[in-house]
């Protein structure tokens, strides 16, 4: 096996492992602070890598808008939805969830004027969305249809978090074609952990003298943060820089089998007859927008780090 298909292994398998160790880090840290050290942190490496490559960050007053907004949605918004949608919803959602972000990167960008609207794409976001509803109503008993309302509140919280997701993947692409994706991401994150501050204190205000940390929360709160918000897209930037991103996208947003697995594996999560039928639905919906981008000469606006992780 090439370095570069192991890298790209590397890659899905933190992507995959990643609502798992964060289900463990939101059960014993409120999200606001959580996501506050989480951002800080990796940052904070973020602007010491670009520092070390002999460049600064790229924020001016005549940008700082853009930057704003782009962190807006990638640290407090995407945040609360995410991490509060995991610690009522089980990991295996999380990872079916965020699989369907190529289906809204494309609808976003029909909305924008960026994407040109293709019937093929139609039908295949709405097998998506259809095997997104099919694992929401897997959690009945004997695995039959029915709505747990706390699952349902965390999948909704999920959505949320993806169409956050993918809406800063359409709006940080100016930013990352002029200035890169280390220092625009350094960027994003050192803005959006400032944004989160007042979350944060909140948090630490009303739930720190109560806090009591277990090794698990203190692994997952490693991992989220050293592993998925560094390493992983440092890993990505070299996955892309080395292969056809539309070839490898499937297998990227192919990773949720992971978290699947794991998830069945490590938190007792449920993966019945319904919930396989409807991930092997979203995955077939998502195959299908991946082959059109790639043999469509007007392909979809083109993922970057944002094509994965929360």
């Amino acid at each position: 096996m090439s370095r570069s298909l192991l890298l790209l292994a590397g890659y899905m398998l933190i992507g995959g492992l990643t609502p798992v160790f964060g289900k463990w880090a939101v059960a014993e840290i409120p999200w606001g602070m959580l996501a506050w050290f989480r951002f800080g942190i990796a940052g904070t490496l973020l602007a010491l890598t670009l520092r070390i490559r002999g460049r600064s960050l790229p924020v001016t007053r005549d940008n700082l808008k853009a930057f704003l907004g782009v962190a807006v949605l990638c640290v407090p918004l995407n945040q609360l939805s995410f991490l509060i949608g995991l610690k009522f919803a089980n990991a295996s959602h999380a990872g079916v969830f965020y699989a369907m972000n190529p289906v809204l990167v494309f609808w976003g960008g029909v909305l924008l004027g960026q994407t040109v609207f293709r019937l093929e794409l139609f039908w295949a976001s709405m097998l998506s969305f259809a095997g997104a509803a099919l694992v929401t109503l897997s959690t009945g008993d004997g695995g039959g249809f029915s709505i747990d309302p706390k699952m349902l509140v965390g999948d909704l919280l999920l959505l949320m978090a993806i169409v956050t997701w993918s809406t800063f993947s359409l709006l940080s692409k100016p930013l990352i074609e002029k200035h890169g994706p280390l220092a625009t991401l350094a960027s994003v994150f050192l803005l959006g952990t400032l944004l989160q501050t007042p979350f944060a204190v909140w948090d630490g205000a009303h739930h720190l003298a109560s806090m009591s940390i277990s090794k698990s929360g203190i692994i997952g709160f490693c991992y989220l943060t050293l592993i998925t918000s560094y390493v992983n897209y440092m890993l990505w930037y070299v996955v892309i820089d080395r292969h056809e991103l539309t070839k490898t996208s499937v297998l990227v947003n192919a990773n949720f089998l992971i978290t699947i697995f794991a998830g069945w594996l490590f938190q007792g999560d449920e993966v019945n007859a319904l919930f396989l039928v409807g991930g092997a639905c979203t995955l077939l919906g998502i195959a299908l927008v991946v082959r059109d981008r790639f043999v469509a000469k007007d392909r979809l606006v083109e993922p970057n780090q944002s094509d994965r992780q929360a």
